[in-house]
C-alpha cells in the first residue's frame, strides 16, 4: 500500500484542497500512474508537463518546464475550486522536488 493511502483529506486543515504533484523527469507517465494507483482522497492531479508547464519554445529557450500561461493555469485551478481565498496543499512522493512547481501566485 502506498504511503498516500493511508490519509484521507478529513486529517487535513478544513477548507484545504490538496493537489498531487507527482512526476518522475525520467519516466513522465509516472506520476498520473502513481496518483491512479492511490492519492490523498479528493486531490486533484498536476501533471508538470500538461498543467503545470508551457509548451517548450524553439530551440529550448525557456528551459525544459517553462512558466505555464498564466489564464490556462486559472481556468485550471478555478476548474478545481481554487480561489484567492483557498488554502492549497501541494504533494509529491520524491521529498518535495516536485512541489515547488505548483507555487504561482493567486489568480
Amino acid at each position: 500500500m502506498g504511503r498516500d493511502k493511508r490519509y484521507s483529506r478529513q486529517q487535513g486543515p478544513a477548507g484545504c484542497l490538496e493537489v498531487a504533484c507527482r512526476f518522475n523527469l525520467a519516466k513522465p507517465g509516472a506520476g498520473r500512474k502513481a496518483y491512479a494507483a492511490g492519492h490523498i482522497a479528493g486531490a486533484y492531479y498536476a501533471d508538470l508537463d500538461h498543467d503545470l508547464a508551457a509548451p517548450v519554445l524553439a530551440g529550448g529557450a525557456g528551459g525544459r518546464h517553462p512558466l505555464p500561461d498564466p489564464a490556462a493555469l486559472g481556468r485550471l485551478a478555478r476548474g478545481w475550486g481554487i480561489n484567492a481565498d483557498s488554502r492549497v496543499v501541494a504533494y509529491d512522493d520524491l521529498g518535495g522536488s516536485e512541489r515547488p512547481v505548483c507555487r504561482y501566485p493567486r489568480y
